[in-house]
C-alpha cells in the first residue's frame, strides 16, 4: 500500500504528513532519507509534521525548518486539524508557504492547550497571541512579524464589525 500512497501523492498539489507516516509510506528510518525520498514523489506542496518540533516545508532550495511554538499540553486531539486549517486558510490568502507554516505551527500548539476539538479550537485571536508572545531568530522572526501583520489585518474588519453592529 505505502508504494500506492506515494504514486498518488505525484498528483497531489499538497501533502501534509508526519514524520512517522512519511517513514512508514518511504519505508526509510533516517530523516534525511524519508525527505529524499519525499521529493521523489512529487508531491506539489510538501509539509512534515514534527509535532512539539514544528513542521518542515520544501522550498526550492531544499528543506525549511519552521520552528514550534512551546504551550502547556493539555490534550493534542485536533492539533493536526488546527494545523492543516490555519496552512490552507493561509495559502488561500496568497501567504507564502513559510508564513503559512509558522502560523499552522502557532494553531497547532494553540490547539494542544485546551481540551478537545471542534467547538473547543482555538480562535485566530489566541494564534495571534501566541504568535506576538514568541521573538524567533533570524529570518524566521521577519516571518513572524509578516504573519502578525497580516493575521491582525485580516481580524480588523471583524472586530471593527463587532463593536459597530451591537
Amino acid at each position: 500500500i505505502p508504494h500506492v500512497i506515494l504514486e498518488a501523492a505525484r498528483k497531489v498539489a499538497l501533502l501534509f504528513v508526519s514524520l512517522g507516516e512519511a517513514m512508514a509510506l518511504t519505508g526509510k528510518s533516517a530523516k534525511e532519507e524519508v525527505l529524499a525520498a519525499l521529493e521523489e514523489c512529487g508531491a506539489g506542496e510538501m509539509i512534515v509534521k514534527l509535532g512539539a518540533d514544528g513542521c518542515l516545508i520544501r522550498e526550492p532550495r531544499g528543506w525549511c525548518a519552521v520552528p514550534p511554538f512551546a504551550v502547556s499540553a493539555v490534550d493534542t486531539t485536533g492539533a493536526g486539524d488546527a494545523f492543516a486549517a490555519a496552512y490552507l486558510r493561509a495559502r488561500l490568502r496568497g501567504w507564502p508557504a513559510k508564513d503559512a507554516a509558522l502560523l499552522a505551527n502557532a494553531a497547532g500548539a494553540a490547539a494542544t492547550a485546551v481540551m478537545g476539538a471542534g467547538e473547543n479550537m482555538p480562535a485566530p485571536e489566541t494564534v495571534l497571541q501566541l504568535l506576538n508572545g514568541r521573538l524567533l531568530s533570524g529570518d524566521m522572526e521577519q516571518v513572524r512579524q509578516r504573519v502578525v501583520r497580516n493575521l491582525q489585518r485580516e481580524l480588523q474588519p471583524a472586530e471593527s464589525a463587532g463593536a459597530s453592529g451591537g
